[in-house]
C-alpha cells in the first residue's frame, strides 16, 4: 500500500509540474511566426496581420514609425514554461500602451490581452 500511495503521489507531482519546450519550438531558436491580431469592444472590431521575429527567447514585433499614426511595437521574453508576457506601445494620435500574455504549444502561440480599451486575441503559427 505504501509503494501505491509513492507512485499516486510522483503522478501527482509529475502532471503538475510544466514541462520545458522542446522539439519544433520557439525555444529552439530563431524563427518566423506568423497569424492574426483581433481586437474589439462593443461593435467596434479590428483585425490583422502580424509577424513577429523571435532569436532565442526574444520575441519582437515593430511597425511604423515612432511617434506618427500606426507606429506598433511589441516585445518580450519566452519562459521555459513556453508562457511570455509581451508590451507593447501603439501611436493613434498619441501614444498608448497594451499587454498581451501568451503560451507556445507545438508551433503553434496564443496570447490574450488589452490595447487600449479593446480586449485582443493573438493567434501566430511558426513559418521557419
Amino acid at each position: 500500500m505504501n509503494n501505491i500511495m509513492r507512485l499516486g503521489a510522483a503522478v501527482v507531482l509529475l502532471l503538475a509540474t510544466p514541462l520545458p519546450l522542446s522539439g519544433a519550438h520557439a525555444l529552439d531558436g530563431s524563427g518566423q511566426w506568423a497569424g492574426l491580431i483581433v481586437c474589439e469592444r462593443g461593435g467596434d472590431r479590428f483585425e490583422s496581420e502580424r509577424r513577429f521575429e523571435i532569436s532565442g527567447r526574444e520575441m519582437t514585433w515593430e511597425r511604423g514609425t515612432p511617434g506618427e499614426d500606426g507606429y506598433e511595437t511589441l516585445a518580450g521574453t519566452i519562459d521555459d514554461t513556453g508562457e511570455v508576457m509581451l508590451h507593447g506601445r501603439y501611436h493613434w494620435d498619441r501614444e498608448k500602451t497594451f499587454w498581451m500574455k501568451g503560451r507556445f504549444q507545438e508551433n503553434r502561440f496564443d496570447a490574450q490581452g488589452e490595447r487600449g480599451r479593446k480586449w485582443c486575441s493573438l493567434t501566430l503559427t511558426r513559418e521557419s
